[in-house]
């Protein structure tokens, strides 16, 4: 399952699997360095809470625009912040 969605995303053209690879390790390891903060452990959440939602509808759907719904647990953070 991580392995087809990380294939896919690595088929794209080249600046954006750069670009994704990018975005994902700086939201995944940069809380890391804050996780004693109530932000940190809230943008940690939603980056996880927005990638199941994507795996989840990647399986169902395959690789396809819907899975920018991931990204819905990021507008209350980025209000909050």
């Amino acid at each position: 399952m991580v392995y087809s969605f990380m294939k896919s995303i690595f088929s794209m053209k080249f600046p954006w699997p750069l670009w994704v690879a990018m975005l994902m390790a700086l939201n995944m390891v940069g809380p890391l360095f804050f996780i004693h903060t109530l932000e940190a452990k809230v943008v940690l959440g939603s980056t996880l809470a927005g990638a199941m939602l994507m795996m989840i509808i990647f399986c169902r759907y395959g690789f396809v625009r819907l899975m920018g719904l991931g990204h819905i647990f990021w507008m209350p953070v980025v209000i909050w912040l």
